[in-house]
């Protein structure tokens, strides 16, 4: 695929300026305070690392691309050069500054650091938030200087950072690494130091190493962001014990994993945290699910073990991912084989299936007692000719998505040759499909596994490791497929505007009266606000008020505990089934009230029993579902969907996900689970359950989660029932086959919070509006003159229109807004599409302007720089037969409002010098202009409108009033 201009790649212009992370990563003058030649010291093994490549040979640093000013106020000098006595008295301007002095010492050094201004610091010391009180207290005191200076801090309490490429070693290691195109950022100091020493002897190259200690300041999400966009690096490997701010991190990775896998191991799987939850839904979800569920999200591939970690890297880093499950599998050794394919399947993967042709061209071949299918298991008699000559033949044909070749050491079959002799084959194979090969054994491999390695092919030494690789790698790039699945219901149209007036005059009610939990009534009152289908409940605080209420929707009924008190009502006997009279009804009313006060505290029977509900008595075979909600302390609001009614913590069949949902996503979170299985098949024991249906309503309960995350702290819907019978007694005609919520309860936050706790931004409906296209163009019908246009935000439902959309441009239009030309293919890609509609609205707003028949009439997309987050790039491209219709001076007049409502203080713009008419726009806009070569570097400083108060206008345009979405 030909490389669209892309300013995260390229910054073209002139007066581009290095941010803080590239003065990190890629210094040109660094000075150590505390450098020393005291013997087994930190601050001398730094030293060293940084201005020699042998410790036992001290050489000028002339080769590096950056200098190194010692300072120590107690040295004239350290290894021939001259020390400085402080920051200050360093004549030239420092891009670095790392601390290995104590911690007491750090601060008055990041004083220093600010009045030099400094962009970057490195904090080796320890001594900080670890220690205790005091440390938290110092610690506080650094960040506040730093951020009030805009300086970044990597640490403290690190072993340092290696940018390979750059030859920087700022560690205290005394080994570089190999250079290669894998990052390894890990929370773990030893670690780094063993992986390091493992990684030197298994040939694994890095482009950056880097211990990230407490992460005070610099977190995973700088990371992801910069070695995401670091043309060094192809794969991120992170070792993580704690997530820090969740919300950065998944903005930063959903961003990368779209071109750059990123494979994570996680310590820590406990639940014990959420032991004491109030519902079903709390006590189901862990910390490590959430987790788990996050990384599913944006594409992040999850590891269980160091080994895991490393042998994806290396299939990554060298093969192509599988397009498929099936795997194909030779062998001159069949147990090994057999145990491969018990590990492939477990794993997730499958055995491709030998077509006759291929058994009958190897049977011509191969020794008659071969196995004549997959795994093709040549027998220990095998030559290094043999595994050539069938290798070919497999090579012919597309058998599998994958090819895992296994060599156990025998008499006839020599490593070493068949290891030279395979290479140019798996050469050509590996261009379609990816290639692992097993040599099995130690010394008697060991040169042949050395010659696989030097070639670039993985080798893996165990065969069951090997096919469970090949399964989790397919597995990965199958569900980064689902993730960007173009889904097919619209956000926008699924938003309901008086839902969340209604929900929340509810909740304020309730918190009034000093309860933090809401009841059946009050529960489906919102669930029925946001459109999902609910079995009416009828409030009664009598027995003749319950009896009138069943005889009116008719009988039977279903009687249930109406209590703020208890949150399970069947355990104490507050729910009572298919009640046929009023006698019955009777008995049940009181036995509940009996049930309840003897279950409950007698200091406030209101609260132990308020009465009862009454409701229609679904009949005929019913599935019950759970669909629920809950909080994680890290990553914010979960969904939880699975098997529901009085089982659900036995059976615990259920999955989880993070809001926003759309249908795609709703359907995949379905799938996940074992009763999902059941759905869509139809039988007189089971009902039929519609999964469009299904998706629908968890689309709206994301929906609802998403808006009420401030105030709700978990929701529970269980059950959701699905009934053989349509009974109509949903309140929602949009639903078939009575899918109606029978139970479900809220329980509110005891403070209300003034930020989201969402880790992933929902759609912006903040930022719709409408535009009326103001004159007349002969070149258009009076229909097409007549439009009004939506204004708001692209989505991922988009995709499709934006196909047609760039269908519409011409190869002029093309040119003269893309930097350099590119091709309508490229243009259309999946790939580029999705990195639009798909993006992370905490990074990338694109607002699409967008007629009532679904036509996008233009574009203009803007996205924050990497490592300069208050900076944006802004393009725009309008259809051809509507320009000069005043709709590309109102997307823009829109983005920069956008601009300024998301915090960005300069946008940017590369526009070729012949788009005259975007040139003329955006200096009617206030952007200032550089020409550079065949284009102009168009840039707006926001904070002189702010300061200057400047309001914004278009000549001849008459701007709408956002639409006002709740």
């Amino acid at each position: 695929m030909a490389k669209v201009y892309d300013p995260l790649q390229s910054y073209l212009c002139s007066n581009y300026e290095r941010s803080s992370m590239n003065c990190l990563f890629e210094p040109r003058t660094i000075a150590l305070v505390g450098a020393t030649e005291r013997k087994f010291s930190v601050g001398r093994a730094l030293f060293l690392n940084m201005i020699q490549q042998h410790l036992e040979d001290v050489v000028e640093n002339s080769h590096f691309n950056y200098t190194v000013y010692p300072v120590n106020p107690t040295r004239k000098e350290c290894f021939g050069k001259k020390c400085y006595d402080s920051l200050l008295n360093i004549p030239v301007v420092i891009d670095l500054v790392v601390i290995v002095t104590p911690a007491k010492t750090v601060l008055g050094i990041v004083q220093e650091a600010a009045k030099k201004k400094v962009p970057a610091i490195l904090i080796i010391s320890s001594g900080f938030k670890e220690s205790g009180p005091e440390g938290i207290d110092r610690e506080k005191a650094i960040l506040d200087i730093a951020k009030k200076n805009g300086i970044r801090i990597l640490g403290p309490n690190c072993l340092g950072f290696m940018n390979v490429a750059y030859n920087l070693n700022a560690t205290f290691i005394n080994c570089m690494a190999c250079r290669g195109t894998t990052a390894f950022l890990s929370q773990s100091g030893a670690l780094c130091a063993a992986v390091l020493d493992w990684a030197v002897k298994v040939r694994i190259g890095f482009s950056a190493f880097v211990s990230v200690g407490s992460m005070s300041d610099i977190d995973w999400g700088d990371l992801v962001d910069y070695l995401g966009h670091d043309p060094n690096t192809k794969i991120i490997l992170m070792y993580i014990e704690s997530i820090g701010n969740a919300r950065k991190f998944l903005s930063a990775a959903k961003e990368i994993a779209i071109s750059k896998p990123i494979i994570v191991i996680k310590a820590g799987k406990s639940r014990a945290a959420y032991k004491a939850a109030a519902s079903h839904t709390g006590s189901l979800v862990g910390n490590y699910d959430a987790f788990i569920s996050a990384m599913k999200r944006i594409g992040v591939l999850v590891v269980d073990t160091i080994e895991e970690l490393f042998n994806c890297a290396l299939v990554l880093n060298k093969m192509p991912h599988p397009k498929g499950p099936k795997l194909l599998i030779l062998t001159n050794a069949g147990g090994p084989a057999v145990i491969a394919a018990d590990a492939l399947d477990i794993s997730g993967g499958e055995l491709s299936i030998l077509p006759n042709s291929i058994i009958d061209r190897i049977d011509q071949i191969a020794s008659p007692g071969w196995s004549k299918c997959n795994p093709v298991d040549i027998l220990g008699d095998a030559t290094p000719q043999d595994y050539v000559n069938i290798l070919k033949i497999l090579g012919d044909e597309e058998v599998g998505d994958g090819l895992l070749i296994i060599l156990s050491p025998q008499d006839i079959t020599n490593p070493t040759q068949v290891a030279e002799l395979i290479i140019p084959i798996i050469n050509k194979i590996k261009e379609k499909i990816p290639v692992i090969c097993s040599w099995m054994g130690a010394n008697e491999v060991a040169m042949g596994q050395e010659i696989l390695v030097k070639a670039g092919i993985p080798e893996i030494s165990n065969p069951d490791t090997a096919a469970q690789t090949f399964a989790l790698i397919w597995c990965h790039a199958k569900h980064l497929r689902e993730v960007y699945e173009t889904p097919h219901l619209e956000d926008v149209k699924t938003l309901l505007p008086k839902a969340k007036e209604t929900a929340l005059s509810l909740i304020e009610s309730a918190l009034s009266r000093g309860l933090l939990t809401l009841g059946e009534v009050e529960s489906k009152q919102i669930l029925k606000a946001y459109g999902l289908p609910v079995n009416e409940t009828f409030t009664c605080t009598t027995e003749e008020e319950a009896i009138k209420v069943a005889q009116k929707i008719g009988y039977p009924v279903v009687c249930k505990l109406y209590s703020r008190t208890f949150t399970h009502k069947s355990d104490i006997g507050g729910v009572f089934l298919n009640i046929k009279s009023d006698d019955e009804l009777r008995e049940a009313y009181k036995s509940i009230k009996y049930n309840a006060y003897s279950a409950g505290s007698y200091t406030n029977q209101d609260e132990v029993f308020s009465g009862v509900t009454i409701e229609a008595m679904l009949s005929g075979q019913i599935l019950e579902l759970i669909i629920g909600s809950t909080t994680d302390l890290q990553m914010g609001p979960l969904i939880l969907f699975g098997t529901g009614g009085i089982y659900v913590e036995i059976f615990k069949d259920t999955a989880i996900a993070l809001p926003p949902l759309n249908d795609t996503l709703a359907k995949h979170l379905m799938m996940r689970t074992k009763i999902y299985k059941a759905f869509g098949c139809s039988s007189k024991r089971f009902p039929y359950v519609s999964i469009d249906e299904l998706a629908l309503i968890l689309t709206r309960f994301s929906n609802m989660v998403v808006d009420l995350s401030c105030y709700v702290l978990e929701c529970d819907i269980n059950p959701l029932c699905i009934s053989i019978k349509n009974d109509q007694h949903s309140t929602n005609t949009l639903f078939s086959n009575n899918i109606s919520v029978l139970d479900a309860r809220f329980t509110l936050r005891s403070s209300i919070l003034d930020t989201s706790p969402l880790v992933i931004r929902p759609y912006p409906k903040e930022y719709i509006w409408t535009y009326k296209i103001p004159t007349l163009s002969e070149s258009l019908s009076s229909a097409e003159n007549d439009h009004t246009l939506l204004i708001r935000p692209i989505q991922a439902a988009d995709e499709p229109k934006m196909i047609e959309f760039h269908k519409q441009l011409s190869t002029e239009n093309i040119k003269k807004q893309y930097v350099p030309d590119v091709s309508f293919t490229d243009l259309i890609a999946h790939q580029r599409l999705i990195a639009i509609c798909c993006a992370d609205y905490d990074r990338s707003i694109s607002l699409v302007a967008i007629s009532e028949d679904e036509c996008i009439f233009g574009i203009v997309r803007m996205h924050k720089l990497p490592a300069r987050p208050n900076r944006a790039d802004i393009r725009i491209v309008v259809m051809n037969k509507y320009q000069s219709l005043g709709i590309g001076r109102f997307l823009l007049t829109r983005a920069v409002d956008v601009a300024e409502s998301e915090g960005i203080e300069v946008l940017s713009a590369h526009v070729l010098d012949e788009n005259t008419g975007a040139l003329k726009v955006l200096r009617q806009l206030g952007f200032t202009m550089e020409r550079v070569d065949e284009y102009y570097y168009c840039q707006l400083i926001l904070t002189d409108i702010r300061h200057t108060n400047t309001q914004i206008t278009l000549p001849g345009v008459t701007l709408a009033s956002p639409h006002k979405i709740m």
